[in-house]
């Protein structure tokens, strides 16, 4: 085997181990920065092309993150200036797709010596992305989990709501590490708002200055709009990425926010608010911090709880307080007669006005039995009724009568329920004098018979008169007529109570005999009118028969107190004979009483109305006159019976025309 053999197998045994270590060989000229060889698996794992990888060491120095730009930089000038024996650095690199990943570089200059500095610089460079992100993660928890103790002692010490959530976010930053932490609460306006209530950090006017709501809208589509509408944690890994992110994204790259979380607040299953942390980095927060989060959420969430509920327990304390102070007050000053009674009806405590309304003192009323002052009950009647009071858990009233300290005797209603007072079970009584209201309530009952007799009165005054009466409800129904409307309308009293103005029993015909629909019955008009009717003529149909009775109606509406319609009153009267001697009157004056054709009058009335519609209509019409010769030689030679035997005969002569001519007598 040649020198030159072993060499090649050499350099196949060292790229073979350093591809199973994962590394890989570079090597630069130091003196004109150019890359020898170059680490072209590195760029491949960043994504790049080969012809993408550089061939300059200022190339190399143009995707260094430039925070680690100065580390490196010093490390080289170390080892070139001898300070070192060899280059490591740390730090990361820029992959194609704008993401940072963690390198190590080893290197060495293998042609210097003691006269001068060497010009080839080699070295490896290896992935270390996984282990710094672990070590990230593992701060990152350390810091959480921090940040979860030192949150879980503020909220044991804190009495504030607002304190509460200021030291929260303070801890989040100070502690957590974070760039910036708020706070905020979801509102119920229309916007479905976030109003934020504490922040600590680099904010920067951030808050004020962008619109973020938990509608299910664009700007609902954040961290904190969904965390509140889904009650579920959300992670942001980077705000670059993220489209839901485009809203904020410009402001929250000029404060360098990269990645985000928001974490529902929650009570009693209600989102009531969103805790959200910012980070510097894209990726920042692992499922275990994330975790660690979600639990100091829920501790905060349940902090904040406890501080309202102690809030609110305080305020029902001094609202306790001053309503005790209160009760107490209104007990000494109560105008009622108010008397606490043990379970034996002794009595602990009574106020001004009961004494003053019996007539002892204060002190004198203490102790007293109830016996002493009720002047209707037996003592086994008072044991009965305060052993209702007791196993009642409800207010009980009755009615009964006082004896004063004088003798005098009064009427009083008692009403009283059982509570607990001092941890004993204890009546709760209050007497109210009803002296006015008794004598006030036999006065009422002695009118009401006054006005029950009036009544009947009334009533027996309707039945008898001789115009028919109805009486109507709002609705309608008939709730009395009398004697006379049944006789009118062919229906008992009993058959029309309680019918409607649409019941089919009812058929009314107006003076051209058409028959009227319902909403123009006259109970109708007025109810929709809520004014009288007066002289309507009506016709009415009388059930079973063909006969029509024709009316003269007057109805009125009749209101309450409070001015709503109370009942409809109509009254008829019967008008058919006058309705008769009017048609008989009208005939006589427009027909011939022997041939009962229309007359002279009638023919020149109509005569009038065809000549005003032809001149209107432009149309014309035609006036036909038969002359009867003769006529007079018959009533002179056979007698004028046979003349008018004769005229009687023309009507049916003239029957066939009669369809289009109006034949008259003139």
């Amino acid at each position: 085997m040649t020198y030159k053999d072993e060499q090649d197998i050499n350099k196949i045994r060292l790229e073979l181990a350093m591809e199973a270590a994962g590394l890989d060989l570079w090597e630069n000229d130091l003196v004109t920065g150019s890359v020898t060889r170059k680490a072209t698996k590195i760029f491949v794992e960043l994504g790049y092309d080969e012809e993408e990888a550089a061939s300059h060491i200022d190339d190399i120095f143009a995707i260094i993150h430039p925070d680690d730009l100065p580390i490196v930089k010093t490390a080289l000038n170390n080892h070139l200036t001898g300070v070192t024996a060899q280059y490591r650095c740390e730090f990361r690199l820029r992959a194609k797709n704008g993401t940072w990943v963690w390198y190590a570089n080893y290197g060495k200059i293998i042609d210097s010596d003691e006269h001068k500095r060497g010009q080839r610089f080699i070295g490896v460079t290896f992935n270390i992305d996984d282990r710094e992100r672990k070590e990230v993660e593992r701060e990152a928890i350390t810091r959480a989990l921090k940040l979860l103790s030192e949150c879980g002692t503020m909220l044991i010490h804190a009495e504030n709501e607002h304190v509460l959530l200021d030291a929260i976010c303070k801890l989040a930053v100070e502690t957590g590490g974070y760039l910036m932490a708020w706070v905020g609460f979801a509102e119920n306006d229309e916007a479905k708002s976030i109003s934020w209530r504490a922040q600590s950090g680099y904010e920067e006017g951030y808050l004020d200055s962008i619109k973020i709501t938990w509608s299910d809208s664009e700007l609902g589509q954040g961290p904190a709009g969904i965390a509140i509408r889904t009650g579920s944690t959300v992670v942001n890994h980077d705000y670059q990425a993220n489209p839901n992110m485009a809203p904020w994204r410009e402001a929250a790259s000029q404060r360098g926010y990269r990645s985000s979380i928001a974490l529902p607040l929650i009570i009693k299953n209600h989102v009531f608010g969103v805790f959200s942390t910012y980070a510097t980095a894209p990726f920042a927060f692992s499922n275990e911090e994330v975790a660690l989060l979600e639990e100091l959420a829920s501790n905060l969430s349940y902090g904040i709880e406890t501080l309202r509920t102690r809030a609110e327990n305080k305020e029902a304390q001094i609202a306790l307080k001053k309503e005790n102070e209160k009760n107490i007050a209104l007990l000494r000053n109560a105008s009622d007669g108010i008397h606490i009674l043990d379970s034996e009806g002794n009595v602990i405590e009574a106020s001004d006005s009961f004494c003053t309304m019996l007539g002892y003192q204060r002190d004198e009323m203490i102790g007293m039995n109830v016996s002493r002052w009720d002047a209707q009950l037996s003592e086994v009647e008072l044991r009965q009724v305060i052993r209702k009071q007791f196993s009642c858990q409800e207010r009980v009233q009755f009615e009964t009568r006082h004896k004063r300290n004088d003798g005098t005797i009064f009427d009083v209603e008692v009403s009283g329920f059982p509570l607990e007072l001092d941890g004993k079970l204890v009546l709760f009584n209050s007497s109210r004098d009803i002296t006015k209201r008794k004598h006030a309530e036999e006065r009422l009952r002695k009118k009401q018979r006054q006005l029950i007799e009036s009544e009947a009165q009334y009533r027996d005054l309707l039945k008898n008169l001789h115009t028919a009466i109805v009486v109507h409800t709002p609705d309608t129904r008939i709730i009395f007529s009398n004697q006379r409307a049944s006789e009118l309308l062919g229906l008992s009293e009993d058959q029309m109570r309680g019918k409607i103005a649409i019941d089919p029993a009812w058929c009314f015909i107006n003076e051209q005999e058409e028959v009227i629909q319902p909403k123009e019955y006259p109970v109708s008009r007025v109810i929709a009118t809520l004014k009288p009717l007066e002289a309507l003529v009506l016709g009415v149909k009388v059930p079973d028969t063909t006969r029509v009775i024709w009316l003269l109606v007057n109805a009125f509406p009749e209101f309450n107190s409070d001015g709503n319609l109370k009942k409809v009153v109509v009254n008829f009267d019967d008008i058919s004979a006058r309705k008769q001697a009017e048609e008989k009157i009208h005939n006589l004056a427009f027909f011939d009483a022997l041939t009962s054709l229309p007359n002279r009058r009638l023919l020149m009335d109509r005569l009038h109305s065809a000549l005003s519609a032809s001149a209107r209509s432009k149309h014309y019409g035609a006036v036909l006159v038969i002359d009867m010769d003769r006529f007079k030689m018959i009533n002179d030679v056979l007698g004028h019976d046979f003349g008018d035997l004769l005229l009687l005969r023309w009507p049916n002569v003239l029957s066939p025309v009669r369809a289009k001519w109006i034949p008259w007598r003139v």
